[in-house]
C-alpha cells in the first residue's frame, strides 16, 4: 500500500531516533504520515518547505537531474496529488518553510524552526 515505504524503513527510523533527533526528507503519502505519527505521537514534527509555483517550476526547469518543463511539472503535480496522496501531510505540517529566496537565507530559516522545536522537546521532558 502507500505506506510500504515507512513500514520497511521503520526499524532503520526508530534506531537513528534512539541515536538523537532523526530528519527524514520524502514523506509522499499520507499512509506514511499516518504510520510515523502512531510511532512518534508527539515527538513527531512535519516541515512542509513550500515554494512558490513560478519560482518552483523555473528551478526544475533548469536542474540537471530530471528536468521538467511546465507542463511535464504541472502534470506530475497533479498525478502525485491524485494519485500518492501527498496533499495531507503538507496540510497537516506543523511548520512551513517557505524557500522563495537563496541557499543561505532558506537554511537560517531552516535552523531557526529546527531550535525552536529543539526547545519544545526540552521543555516537553522537563514537564
Amino acid at each position: 500500500g502507500m505506506g510500504v515505504v515507512a513500514k520497511l524503513l521503520l526499524p532503520r527510523i526508530k534506531e537513528a531516533y534512539e541515536k538523537g533527533n532523526t530528519v527524514l526528507d520524502g514523506l509522499y503519502s499520507w499512509d506514511e504520515y499516518l504510520i510515523l505519527k502512531e510511532e512518534f505521537g508527539t515527538k513527531l514534527k512535519l516541515l512542509a518547505v513550500i515554494t512558490s509555483k513560478e519560482l518552483r517550476y523555473a528551478r526544475i526547469a533548469v536542474r540537471k537531474t530530471r528536468p521538467y518543463n511546465q507542463e511535464e511539472i504541472r502534470e506530475r503535480d497533479i498525478k502525485e496529488i491524485e494519485n500518492l496522496a501527498k496533499g495531507g501531510p503538507i496540510a497537516f505540517a506543523d511548520e512551513f518553510l517557505f524557500n522563495n529566496e537563496d541557499k543561505k537565507a532558506c537554511l537560517e530559516k531552516l535552523r531557526g524552526i529546527l531550535k525552536k522545536w529543539e526547545e519544545e522537546n526540552e521543555n516537553n521532558d522537563t514537564q
